[in-house]
């Protein structure tokens, strides 16, 4: 289990690059400076994810945006297929059937990632051929992704599971989880990164810490430091399910 630490654009050479995973916002990549970077990234190996921008666009960017990005990136690891909190998301996932020769054409290796929004679809997509992921968004962590991921297991839903994004508390979900690791291809968040600027270890992640800036450029040198450490620390911590506590 890998994290992918979602940061801004200026930090991105400090800290994106201490995992060897990456989410990457389809949406961002008209940004040259976030293109350059992640398409550097794929040249050199990592894990790339093109996210659809439904998380934060409230609605997914049309699979030909998508088919572009990817193109632009110079193809990806996994694709997050575009879904819907609006109209039938299981119709949207089908649509995407169509698409797949022309992703596959620059990556016939590439993984294909449905988020499902409750229990009936996430049995649905499970049946789906070319569904090899399922994208736990953290709104199910309110009733714990792992009595989930257990009982989706222990029903024979046989697809790997990634988790989109953390809820509250990043060190108890991914202690919660860490029993499922062999399942799980990652966890991606702001969350560690936005707790750190406020001078905080990710433990102490109360009180709740404001959203994302991707273009903030707010860290002093003693700061980026900070959060340096504490993104090294929690890569770890993810990879390894056990947080080193000497010296925290």
């Amino acid at each position: 289990m890998q994290f992918a630490p979602i940061v801004p654009i200026k930090y991105l050479n400090e800290l994106a690059t201490l995992s060897n995973t990456q989410l990457v916002l389809s949406h961002w990549l008209a940004e040259p400076k976030y293109l350059t970077f992640y398409k550097s990234r794929r040249k050199e190996g990592d894990i790339i994810i093109l996210d659809n921008g439904a998380c934060e666009l409230e609605e997914s960017v049309p699979i030909e945006d998508l088919l572009n990005s990817y193109i632009a990136l110079g193809g990806a690891s996994i694709v997050v297929i575009p879904d819907t909190l609006v109209g039938d998301n299981i119709k949207l996932i089908k649509s995407f059937e169509t698409y797949i020769p022309e992703f596959k054409k620059l990556n016939e290796e590439v993984h294909f990632m449905v988020v499902p929004h409750n229990l009936e679809e996430i049995m649905e997509v499970a049946r789906i051929p070319y569904v090899d992921i399922i994208g736990l968004n953290k709104d199910f962590e309110r009733e714990r992704r792992a009595k989930l991921i257990s009982n989706l297991i222990a029903s024979g839903v046989e697809k790997n599971f990634h988790l989109l994004g953390i809820y509250r508390n990043p060190v108890k979900e991914v202690q919660g989880v860490f029993q499922f690791r062999e399942r799980i291809t990652g966890v991606d968040s702001s969350m560690p990164y936005r707790i750190a600027r406020t001078g905080r270890r990710i433990e102490e992640y109360r009180p709740y810490p404001g959203q994302i800036d991707l273009y903030e450029k707010r860290l002093n040198t003693t700061l980026l430091n900070h959060v340096i450490s504490e993104i090294t620390w929690f890569c770890e911590f993810v990879r390894e399910g056990e947080p080193q506590q000497s010296g925290r």
